[in-house]
């Protein structure tokens, strides 16, 4: 993973079976940056060395996510529960949502579980996931960043990548969410 030195976006490298998938997950993609920060990334790849500086590259597919802090009103219903990306479960500043997608799909699952055994309504599920992520507003890590003014924020970026610890607990754990999968 390349996190930007804005930090309002990050690259992916991860070798496949038969493929390369590249990618870029970053805010505000409609302002007309995604072309350059895709360029940005298979540049500092091939300076790398991880990617060959002759191998054509397919043109990137891609959608937008609907991060947490624009979640959806009803997130169950009398026979519905949303769950990951549906539920707008990505985390607002990395849309990581692989994380929230299995959490809320096991917790959709014991909800269904009670709803057929015992009648149990599905509006506990609705409260559970907002008591997890909240009712839709942004992190608090996501509230101190937009704060910041871009030279402060680069400085910061510098200082946390450049510490093997901070960036674990910064960017896998807080912005990431990797810690969630395993919990």
């Amino acid at each position: 993973i390349y996190v930007e030195p804005d930090l309002r976006g990050y690259g992916w490298f991860f070798p496949k079976q038969d493929f390369i998938n590249i990618g870029i997950g970053c805010t505000g993609g409609s302002d007309g940056t995604l072309p350059r920060r895709r360029e940005e990334l298979l540049a500092a790849l091939r300076a790398s060395g991880r990617l060959p500086a002759d191998l054509a590259i397919e043109p990137f597919k891609g959608h937008a996510y609907v991060v947490r802090r624009q979640a959806p009103r009803r997130l169950s219903g009398p026979r519905f529960c949303l769950v990951g990306d549906a539920a707008g479960l990505a985390r607002d500043l990395s849309g990581e949502g692989i994380g929230p997608a299995i959490r809320s799909g096991r917790l959709a699952a014991l909800a269904v579980t009670d709803f057929l055994r015992r009648g149990t309504p599905l509006d506990g599920y609705a409260r559970r996931i907002v008591a997890l992520y909240g009712s839709g507003e942004p992190s608090w890590l996501a509230r101190q960043v937009a704060r910041l003014p871009e030279a402060v924020g680069r400085l910061g970026v510098r200082l946390v990548l450049g510490s093997s610890v901070a960036r674990r607990r910064v960017v896998f754990d807080s912005i990431f969410g990797m810690r969630e999968v395993v919990s």
